[in-house]
């Protein structure tokens, strides 16, 4: 069972606590592992994933129409109009949002870019635990 954790306000943690949530460890834990309180990428993701003995994909996968989310992933989430992105955690049937007070269920409708505004899943990074 995964428990949701919340990021801290107007920081740059997404990615700090996505990885905290999926491997059950405190966020201080995580932003140590991260050896950083800024954005994250995919590849320190997979190096803190690795670390802790599970694997995952090599590369983000693109989301398509026909994608369908594997059922333990972190997401790449855009923004429309910016180049802003932000990292959530896919287990099972839920979606952990590190921006959110708690976790949502999953709705395939996160996969569809927005045509004027709003945000979308554009990639994720499946994982096996």
């Amino acid at each position: 069972m995964i428990k949701h954790i919340k990021q801290p306000y107007c920081s740059s943690l997404c990615g700090q606590t996505c990885i905290a949530m999926l491997l059950g460890i405190n966020l201080e834990k995580s932003i140590e592992e991260f050896n950083s309180r800024g954005g994250t990428r995919t590849k320190q993701l997979k190096e803190i994933i690795r670390k802790y003995g599970h694997d995952c994909t090599d590369k983000l996968k693109v989301v398509t129409k026909n994608t369908v989310i594997p059922e333990i992933c972190i997401c790449k989430v855009k923004w429309h109009g910016t180049n802003r992105s932000h990292w959530v955690l896919k287990h099972k049937d839920k979606l952990y949002d590190p921006e959110m007070e708690n976790c949502a269920n999953w709705d395939d409708g996160y996969l569809h870019k927005p045509k004027h505004h709003g945000n979308w899943i554009s990639s994720y990074l499946e994982i096996w635990l």
